[in-house]
């Protein structure tokens, strides 16, 4: 966690840079920087500040605007013009290009990068045509160069609030939403005080592509507000992105028929890149660079941590900026490793149950078992130990037919016992039928990445997981066979998800030598639409993220025990339970009925690792 903190304070302190050093002025009072004392007051550029209590912290306030006076001019004689030499003729003047600046790119997956190019291609700048400079040396000779292309002048809008996103396929996601050939690591951090003010939807990307090739970046501008499209708009991108890391990846890319290369930025506060480009009429504009590290190595990064930006070996932060003062910039940051050779083999789908059938049919018996509630090791690991208020009864579990296919816990408001089942609860009042189903017995996983698409129920009370028990607590028991809780939800609150891992201090026995380490995640609501939750484990090592994001992480070295139960092999379990209705925590919010709706669960190799057994 100080890793993913540290990372995104970079990335935070790279925004505020640059913008900062876009503008035309020195900025002497910025909204929501520290001030000494509550209602004071300063102005600055036409803007009245008020120092404002904010959280227990003093922060200036967002500033309104100082009417500016109409001032009446006053008649003067017209002076009569002296007699003056002749003018010069006029001689051209010569532009000169900005130096380029670099900011940090994603890295695209070598499985679907753009399709080979044979010429190094054109980035035409909106400027007249600089003088030639020297040409760096590149460690690649230079490839042809391609015809410039008109671009049209360049006419900004008065936006005030611009987004802009990088397009497909370089970023693609999956129909549910998640990451498709990237890694996402952006998260509630967006909601700090700085990203308000300057950008409120930031996205941090990373990327895998393979060194020494050519990649293709493509932006699109859109107006924050409107959600119109920014055509005509100066832009610039910024690679190797100060106050961003040690980066090492370098570049080469052409400008009016000059080569330029694109140096490594050594963590300076200046070693950026910026190189200049005009949005077309769909607000779009594409940079296009050749990697020069070719000789660099496959780093190990980053299935389940998030990247070292000095430990990479060939690593580059890109994002784009408009440079105008006073804008609020919604960005995506990419970060991109470069590698040789492949990173990891490509994951393969070991086993998967997308839950297609008949609606109102039973689940494949080959892979679950419905459980009743009864706290036997071998009843699925032992149900309903929590003082839950639910009956668990398999009529509550059934396909819903649906193009999809789900499966479907039914969770219901009952004023009569069911005909089968057992409360557990002890004052003997279970007011809910609900359901749970395992693969105990039937399919055991070692290693790899597990995925499980779901639709969480919705309503306070409802207490829904998506877990796994070591398939030796017929033997070893709990909490020596471990627990791993991939996505724990009490719905009392609506957008917080869980996940913990539970072991035990002690060779044997229960409960004194329980422990456990949990990490919890906010985003939306889970109940209104499905999301992945997923496992990614690995010898000594086990992670658990939501659509992509990692949130919780633990490895054998880091946990309060020598005893790591995660090398063993594992069974699957999906249940939503009722809450313990004779405590305020989580209490009924008086609902009929719930649903808990599981899209598919997919078991998958990561580099080459984890298997799957069927016992049938």
């Amino acid at each position: 966690m100080r890793l993913r903190r540290l990372l995104h304070g970079l990335t935070a302190v790279a925004l505020l840079l640059s913008f900062l050093s876009s503008a035309t002025a020195v900025v002497k009072i910025v909204p929501g920087a520290k001030c000494s004392k509550a209602g004071i007051t300063a102005s600055y550029l036409g803007k009245k500040f008020t120092c404002q209590k904010v959280g227990g912290l003093l922060k200036w306030n967002k500033g309104v605007l100082v009417p500016t006076p109409k001032v009446t001019p006053t008649p003067t004689k017209k002076p009569i013009a002296a007699p003056t030499a002749p003018s010069p003729t006029p001689r051209p003047s010569a532009t000169k290009e900005e130096p380029a600046k670099t900011t940090p790119t994603p890295a695209t997956n070598p499985s679907l990068s753009p399709a080979p190019v044979t010429t190094e291609p054109v980035i035409v700048t909106p400027t007249a045509p600089a003088p030639p400079l020297p040409v760096a040396p590149a460690p690649i000779a230079p490839a042809p160069v391609a015809p410039v292309i008109s671009v049209p002048t360049p006419t900004p809008t008065n936006a005030t609030h611009v987004t802009m996103r990088v397009q497909s396929p370089l970023i693609e996601r999956n129909s549910d939403g998640s990451p498709k050939n990237f890694y996402d690591f952006s998260t509630d951090s967006r909601a700090s005080d700085w990203a308000v003010y300057y950008g409120s939807q930031l996205n941090t990307y990373l990327k895998n592509l393979p060194a020494g090739e050519i990649f293709t970046i493509t932006w699109k501008l859109t107006d924050s507000t409107s959600g119109s499209v920014l055509e005509n708009e100066r832009v610039w991108l910024l690679v190797n992105g100060n106050s961003a890391g040690k980066q090492l990846a370098t570049f080469s890319y052409t400008v009016a028929g000059q080569a330029r290369t694109i140096p490594i930025n050594d963590n300076s506060s200046n070693g950026e890149t910026q190189i200049e480009g005009v949005t077309d009429s769909q607000g779009l504009v594409t940079f296009t660079l050749r990697n020069l590290n070719s000789g660099a190595t496959a780093d190990s990064c980053c299935l389940t941590t998030q990247p070292n930006p000095s430990a990479l070996k060939a690593f580059s932060n890109i994002s784009l900026t408009t440079k105008r003062p006073y804008t609020r910039e919604n960005r995506d940051f990419l970060w991109v490793d470069f590698y040789s050779g492949s990173t990891s083999s490509s994951p393969t789908l070991l086993w998967s149950d997308e839950f297609s059938g008949v609606n109102g049919s039973s689940l494949n018996s080959q892979y679950w078992t419905a459980r009743y509630c009864g706290q036997s090791a071998g009843n699925g690991g032992g149900t309903c130990h929590n003082n839950e208020s639910q009956y668990f009864v398999p009529e509550a579990i059934a396909l819903d037919g649906s193009n999809q296919g789900n499966a479907v816990i039914t969770t219901t408001h009952i004023f009569s016992n069911p005909a089968a089942g057992t409360c557990l609860n002890s004052a003997n009042s279970c007011a809910f039928t609900s359901g749970r189903f395992d693969t105990q017995g039937k399919v055991s996983f070692l290693y790899g990445k597990i995925d499980a698409r779901i639709k969480m129920p919705s309503g306070s009370g409802n207490w829904a997981a998506f877990w796994a028990l070591g398939t030796n607590i017929t033997t070893d028991g709990w909490p020596v066979s471990g627990e791993l809780d991939i996505a724990e939800q009490w719905r009392h609150q609506a957008n917080r998800n869980s996940g913990a891992i539970h072991y035990s201090t002690g060779a044997s026995g229960c409960c004194d030598n329980h422990t456990y380490d949990v990490g919890d995640v906010y985003g939306v609501d889970y109940s209104t639409d499905f999301h992945v939750y997923s496992l990614i484990w690995l010898p000594n090592s086990v992670s658990f993220a939501v659509d992509g994001v990692t949130f919780f992480s633990r490895t054998a070295s880091n946990v309060r025990t020598n005893l790591w139960p995660f090398n063993s092999p594992i069974f699957l379990i999906f249940n939503n339970a009722v809450s313990d209705q004779s405590t305020a925590f989580n209490p009924w919010g008086g609902w009929t009925n719930s649903s808990m709706v599981i899209d598919y669960v997919r078991a998958y190799t990561i580099d080459g690792v984890g298997s799957v057994s069927l016992n049938r």
